[in-house]
């Protein structure tokens, strides 16, 4: 089996339990052949070059991502922000809440 040290707590299936149990940071686990999380940090040499592994993964999707623009798509369809409403320049003239100002 394939350890590793917790560094977030995660909730963890455990056998025999019905629900996931909460396992702190700091703790140790086997995690058997699945993908340790980023929250997982490999104990043995199996368990760092599995995180390696997940690491170069997640560059190289990151990576293929960037250069299709994805970035850019997200920032594009975000609103854009309304420009305040201007403040009143004249003495007793209405203030963008509905009330006059002192004279």
């Amino acid at each position: 089996m394939v350890a590793y040290l917790l560094t977030r707590p995660h909730f963890i299936h455990r056998p025999g339990s019905d629900s996931p149990v909460l396992v702190e940071a700091g703790q140790t686990i086997e995690w058997g052949d699945n993908v340790p999380s980023l929250g997982m940090a490999g104990v043995d040499e199996e368990g760092e070059a599995k995180c390696k592994e997940r690491d170069a993964k997640l560059k190289e999707r990151r990576d293929d991502a960037v250069g299709r623009g994805a970035s850019r798509a997200l920032t594009d369809s975000l609103p854009k922000a309304e420009p305040a409403p201007p403040l009143p320049d004249e003495e007793g003239e209405e203030s963008h809440r509905g009330r006059r100002t002192r004279r």
